[in-house]
Parts: C-alpha cells; sequence; structure tokens
C-alpha cells in the first residue's frame, strides 16, 4: 500500500512540473499576431528607412530645371552670366552674357595714348548629358559667340590732343566637352574644346589720316575653355 502512495505521488510532482513549463513557455508567435509586427517587418522597416535617407542627402541632376552661373574669368574678355535651361534628360540649352570694360595708357616722357575698351558677348550653346541626368555629369556641347567692341584712344601731351573710335567685331562657333558637377544646389561647370573665330578691327577714318592704315582682320582656330560656379533651382 505504502509502494502504491508514493507512486501516486511521484506522478502527481512530475505532472505539476510539465504543467508549470507549458504555463510559463514564451509565446512569440501569439505577441507577434497582436502587435502585427514581427522581425521581419522590422528589418525592412529598417532598410527602407537608410535608403529614404540615402536618396534624401543626394540630389539628381532631373530634380532641377534651370542653373544660373558666374564665370570668374568673364572680367577678362568672355562671358560672365549663363542660365541654363533643362528641355530633357539629355539635352539643355544656354545662353551666355557678358559686359567687357578695360582701359590701359602709355605714357612716354609726357607723351601718351590711353586706350578704353567697352563692349558685349553673346554665345547660344546646346548640351547633350551622356548620363541622361541634365544638368549633371559629362556633356558635349556646340555653341556660337558673337562680340562688339568699342575702342576710344586718346592721344596726348603732344601739343595735338585727339579722340578716336575704332570697332571690333568677332563671330565664331565651336565644340567641347565638359562636366558639370552638382553639389546640393551648387554647381561647378568645367569645359575645354576648340572654337573657329573671325574677327575684324574697323578703324576710324581720323585715325586712318594720322598715320594707321588699313584694318586688322583675323580668322582661325582657337582653343577654348571654361570655368563656373553656379545656382541650381
Amino acid at each position: 500500500m505504502k509502494k502504491v502512495a508514493l507512486l501516486l505521488t511521484l506522478i502527481f510532482l512530475f505532472s505539476g512540473i510539465t504543467d508549470a513549463q507549458m504555463m510559463y513557455q514564451p509565446k512569440t508567435s501569439n505577441l507577434n499576431s497582436i502587435s502585427g509586427f514581427t522581425v521581419d517587418d522590422d528589418i525592412d522597416y529598417m532598410k527602407k528607412r537608410r535608403k529614404k535617407r540615402r536618396k534624401s542627402s543626394s540630389r539628381r541632376g532631373n530634380d532641377v530645371q534651370n542653373v544660373i552661373k558666374l564665370n570668374p574669368l568673364g572680367f577678362i574678355w568672355g562671358n560672365l552670366l549663363f542660365y541654363e535651361r533643362v528641355l530633357s534628360e539629355n539635352i539643355s540649352v544656354q545662353l551666355g552674357l557678358g559686359y567687357y570694360g578695360n582701359k590701359t595708357e602709355a605714357v612716354f616722357f609726357g607723351m601718351g595714348t590711353e586706350y578704353k575698351y567697352t563692349g558685349i558677348n553673346v554665345s547660344p550653346s546646346v548640351r547633350y548629358y551622356f548620363s541622361g541626368e541634365a544638368p549633371m555629369g559629362f556633356y558635349g556641347g556646340a555653341g556660337l559667340n558673337y562680340l562688339n567692341r568699342n575702342e576710344k584712344v586718346t592721344t596726348f601731351g603732344t601739343g595735338n590732343d585727339a579722340e578716336y573710335n575704332n570697332k571690333i567685331t568677332g563671330f565664331g562657333g565651336g565644340l567641347v566637352l565638359g562636366y558639370q558637377w552638382l553639389f546640393g544646389s551648387i554647381t561647378l561647370d568645367l569645359n575645354g574644346g576648340a572654337a573657329y573665330t573671325s574677327y575684324s578691327y574697323k578703324y576710324d577714318p581720323d585715325y586712318e589720316a594720322s598715320g594707321v592704315t588699313g584694318g586688322i582682320a583675323f580668322s582661325g582656330i582657337l582653343p577654348a575653355f571654361g570655368a563656373s560656379v553656379g545656382f541650381a533651382f
């Protein structure tokens, strides 16, 4: 009888331990089903956040349609201000405008000559962006250039001071290869190539009468370089 009682006691203890383990077993699947958010969902969510953060920190060329640029070398001779307009993923058009003003003077023993130059530059062009993300990336461009300069020559100290007005005109066209970087809203544009240019120099009739004869003319192929910094929007 004692043996039977001992056996029943052991069976009761074993069943109690088993029930306790089943009662405290974590039910992850039930928690996931209640919250509606699984571990896989968490991983996917973090991947999407990282991808969105990377995309927002970098700007594609197609996000902008207009660029206004300044050429720091334009003060010397060429175009100073550029406006570029995107027409498609690969093509844009650009217009360059420049104003030129300069004065030089040569004096020798109280006698001298002053040269004062004023004029404008106009340069329309078209670009093809090989990256398909205009206005950003590697491109090829073709354009025209027109310039008009007035030269005012003043002589002094000779007892017969005089003033003459000469005119310089130029027209040409060229091809360039370049690359334009886009850093947020700031652009950096560098290019180089070759251009055919024709210049003519028309003297004031009185200037010719003073001993200078004929007009200076030049035509030929010259290197072309460009550098500008701009704002994209």
